[in-house]
């Protein structure tokens, strides 16, 4: 399984750092009702989803072209033709009722040395699937093109693969605020979040001691990393 980019997982690092935070500061700030703050930090999640989800696509989009790039070359008839496809179909419908790793062997090196490129690459197909390493292995002997697109191919993450990276590095915690509500409420939560004020700044007044405060509009830190 590819790995995540030290930047991607630092970058996630960061996202759940401000959610942390934001929430924290949210709930700390006595300006704001209940539900605003509970509204804030709906916003403030749902930034950082998008955000999680944006750079987990520019990540897997890659590894899935190629992925299924390399599925298409193993495991495709290699022509569009009618003749093609029919003999891709009839290979599979005969690998299909193989029973066993040793009686596919056999097939597969009678294959390999009469030329039935079709019938090979079906074998080869259903040895990866059946997890026959000892036939996937002797692919590097008979066929080693395509014993090296086996290797990329296992090593290229899949559809699979990939939802488990996304849970593993791209996930944003939801907070215990939202509890356990789906994400048609959390939404609209969000959109009635009030403008999020700004810092309390307490301002000397001499000898009075009296606080003012500057309500300068919205300035939401999930746009540092959006």
């Amino acid at each position: 399984m590819s790995m995540t980019s030290l930047e991607d997982r630092a970058f996630m690092h960061e996202i759940r750092e401000l959610v942390r935070t934001q929430t924290t500061k949210y709930n700390q700030d006595s300006r704001y009702t209940t539900d605003g703050r509970r509204n804030l930090i709906a916003a403030t999640y749902l930034a950082a989803r998008k955000a999680s989800d944006q750079a987990f696509e520019k990540y897997a989009a890659p590894h899935r072209a190629r992925h299924q790039e390399i599925e298409r070359k193993l495991f495709g008839p290699g022509a569009k033709d009618h003749a093609a496809i029919m003999s891709w179909r009839d290979a599979c419908d005969r690998v299909d009722n193989l029973d066993g790793q040793e009686k596919a062997q056999r097939m597969f090196e009678r294959a390999c040395v009469s030329g039935d490129t079709m019938l090979a690459k079906a074998i080869l197909q259903r040895a990866v699937r059946s997890a026959w390493n000892d036939l996937v292995d002797s692919a590097g002997t008979h066929m080693p093109e395509q014993a090296e697109l086996v290797q990329e191919w296992l090593t290229t993450p899949s559809d699979t693969a990939l939802t488990k990276i996304k849970a593993m590095v791209y996930g944003v915690p939801r907070p215990r605020e939202l509890g356990n509500a789906n994400d048609e409420q959390i939404t609209k939560w969000a959109d009635e979040a009030p403008a999020e004020l700004a810092p309390e700044r307490h301002v000397d007044q001499g000898n009075l001691g009296v606080a003012t405060f500057s309500l300068s509009g919205p300035d939401n830190g999930i746009g540092s990393v959006a």
